[in-house]
């Protein structure tokens, strides 16, 4: 098994540098690319480089939206260019874990909940930790049915957080009053509703959103 591990190592080591040889050459890059090359520049032996210095001089603030979805190669960059002390830090990151759907591009959700719970409410002797936990978009009787449902799938195994009453959404905004206004779970039966969909030239993500439309119309 180790021979094996240390030659597929190998293949991939050789593939990745003929990969990045061709880019070259047709002065191409992509965005994993100017990612690695942009903390090769600001990183000197895993310190910030005079460069990172001087963009750290430059910058007042850092804002970072999405903060959950960031991968570690973005975290060592940003890590670069902040100032040092959290307790008197630059950077502002917003973000909310339940809403993290970029593992495929290697985001990591554990760096913002690190933060989230090292951070204190009070910022005392550590980053200072804003909770926004009002929705202005729905109505209570979403969000009560949203809480449920979150509270009996999310903990930290599944959801990176402990579903409890920090976690909740509370409600934040006044809509006039509906009497029909209810709440339903609509659970979709993907090879039921996608049998007369041609598989061969319609996208996977098209045919969900059609069996989905499909049963909604149904439905009303």
């Amino acid at each position: 098994m180790k021979n094996d591990v240390e030659t597929l190592v190998e293949l991939v080591q050789k593939f990745s540098k003929a990969f990045f040889q061709e880019k070259e050459k047709k002065g191409v890059l992509d965005f994993n690319d100017l990612e690695h090359l942009a903390l090769a520049i600001l990183s000197d032996n895993g310190r910030p480089s005079h460069i990172a210095q001087e963009l750290r001089n430059y910058y007042k603030e850092i804002l970072i939206d999405e903060y959950q979805d960031t991968n570690l190669v973005q975290e060592s960059i940003l890590q670069q260019i902040a100032l040092p002390d959290e307790a008197k830090g630059n950077l502002f990151m917003v973000g909310d874990v339940k809403q993290s759907i970029y593992r495929f591009r290697l985001a990591e959700p554990t760096l913002f909940m690190q933060k989230y719970e090292r951070y204190q409410t009070d910022g005392k002797d550590t980053g200072l930790r804003i909770d926004l936990a009002k929705n202005f978009r729905s109505r209570k009787v979403v969000l009560d049915t949203t809480n449920f449902i979150f509270r009996q799938i999310m903990d930290k195994e599944v959801g990176e957080i402990d579903y409890n009453k920090e976690a909740e959404l509370v409600l934040g905004a006044t809509f006039k009053e509906s009497r029909n206004a209810e709440t339903e779970l609509l659970v979709v039966d993907m090879q039921k509703n996608a049998q007369d969909l041609d598989e061969n030239t319609m996208a996977e993500d098209l045919q969900k959103n059609q069996a989905e439309a499909r049963a909604i119309a149904q439905k009303n």
